[in-house]
């Protein structure tokens, strides 16, 4: 392999107030883990902004989905078809797309990501 060594830069996210009231809570790994990339475009496009995803539901949303009535359903003997649907990257939520952006990224940048939430991270060849 002919690889170049590169530096990165990371730029802290500072557009956010400290004091935000809409924290949203922080991104687990089994929801990275539980994220589905659609296997065809896997192989038609290179970049994943391109690609479809699929977000497998969490407890809490599918004890919501059986108190609006899918138990009822299923003890009725109705199929229910709780499988996610796909959907594109430019459509996702904000949340989502970086659960996606956290699960393509390098090991490196989740390091960073750590430290500092929400950094912009530029790769700088070496020259």
């Amino acid at each position: 392999d002919d690889k170049k060594p590169v530096d990165y830069r990371v730029i802290p996210d500072t557009s956010k107030a400290v004091t935000s009231k809409c924290k949203s809570k922080p991104i687990t790994t089994d929801e990275i883990k539980s994220t589905e990339t659609h296997p065809e475009d896997k192989k038609h496009y290179d970049d994943f902004r391109r690609w479809r995803f699929r977000f497998q539901a969490s407890s809490e949303t599918a004890s919501k989905e059986d108190d609006m009535g899918g138990k009822e359903e299923k003890k009725q003997g109705l199929s229910v078809d709780t499988r996610p649907v796909w959907i594109p990257y430019f459509r996702l939520e904000h949340r989502q797309k970086e659960i996606v952006e956290r699960k393509m990224a390098p090991g490196i940048y989740s390091a960073i990501w750590s430290k500092w939430q929400g950094a912009s991270i530029n790769m700088i060849p070496k020259i």
